[in-house]
């Protein structure tokens, strides 16, 4: 039976074997468990320099995974509203933002730049810190300047894109929070919930996944933030050959975009694959729930992992327009497969 086609690339154990003789890359010291993690000892560094700082805005399409962190630090959550091409409604976060005294959290979706030229120009109008959810977008660029560096600080998850047990870079950009006491932590040996994801190709079944707000940002898990010692030896030691794990994804996603039944799916037409473009996923999205549940049964029937994202807070609000958001699913484009070859 053929490996299950996943959205996260399949770890590979030769690569821990190649890193155990390999000589360090220069990569950030900033090494944490997850892009949560990233995200709260990011945030915690910024609040300590400027206090006023009590509210930030995100955008209506966000997984609930990551307000713990936010509730962690008291900080009041507002929602602004994205375009169709899921860019920032400018219009909407003008009315949230005060001068001074907001961050504002914009997210790379799913490999696609968001505009941060405008961006750019709201900071500078408000005087606002930016936070880049850099999370989908590890190899992406805009205007030939790599993506997660242009918040004041920024996150990314290695896992959603590099085969990897866990990890995320937390980067320091326009703005003086550089700490080493943030990296007091060594690093951990993977635990038993990373080790069983390093044997999912092997499993038939999936298990049921526990919801990140179960588990909680708690004081006694922040203890031991960073990245297990096994992925941290490989991002340091081996070099992963971006053009090739952008073009191969490109190739998957336009399989995809030529494959799916326009008919019976609604595309993003609004993101357009470029050269400077590395897919996350391909994403689209239904007209109903029922149809979200019989497109990820169509997927387990032939082995290819569709989801359904993401989960969203409670207290998210849509315009009108923005409707569609709630039955996003994604297909995967993962560069260890050839697609075309391996479903049909």
């Amino acid at each position: 039976m053929r490996n299950k086609i996943t959205i996260q690339p399949l770890f590979n154990y030769k690569n821990y074997l190649k890193s155990i003789l390999g000589k360090n890359n220069e990569n950030s010291l900033y090494l944490f468990k997850s892009g949560r993690y990233s995200l709260y000892f990011g945030l915690t560094k910024i609040l300590e320099k400027n206090k006023k700082l009590r509210t930030i805005l995100l955008p209506n399409l966000i997984c609930d995974e990551i307000i713990a962190v936010f509730q962690l630090l008291n900080l009041e959550v507002k929602y602004y509203q994205l375009k169709d091409d899921l860019n920032p409604d400018l219009i909407s976060i003008k009315n949230l933002l005060s001068k001074g005294n907001s961050i504002l959290f914009v997210v790379n979706y799913f490999g696609f730049p968001s505009d941060w030229d405008t961006l750019n120009s709201i900071k500078e109008e408000f005087n606002c810190i930016m936070i880049e959810d850099n999370a989908h977008s590890l190899y992406s660029s805009y205007k030939n300047k790599k993506l997660g560096s242009f918040g004041d600080i920024s996150f990314n998850s290695l896992r959603k894109t590099l085969p990897l047990l866990s990890g995320s870079e937390l980067c320091f950009n326009n703005i003086n929070c550089q700490d080493e006491s943030i990296y007091k932590y060594s690093a951990r040996f993977p635990n038993f919930k990373e080790i069983k994801y390093s044997l999912r190709q092997f499993k038939l079944k999936q298990t049921k996944k526990r919801n990140f707000n179960e588990e909680g940002l708690i004081a006694e898990d922040l203890k031991k933030p960073s990245i297990d010692i096994i992925s941290k030896n490989i991002y340091r030691k081996i070099t992963f050959n971006e053009q090739d794990i952008l073009m191969r994804r490109s190739e998957n996603f336009n399989f995809w975009k030529n494959y799916l039944n326009k008919e019976e799916l609604n595309f993003f037409d609004e993101l357009v694959l470029n050269d400077e473009v590395c897919p996350y996923v391909f994403p689209c999205y239904t007209k109903s729930l029922k149809d979200t549940k019989k497109w990820v049964e169509w997927g387990k029937e032939r082995r290819v992992n569709i989801i359904s994202w993401p989960k969203l807070p409670t207290d998210v609000n849509f315009s009108m327009k923005n409707e569609k958001l709630k039955n996003i699913i994604l297909f995967p484009v993962n560069h260890q497969f050839d697609i075309p070859n391996t479903l049909i």
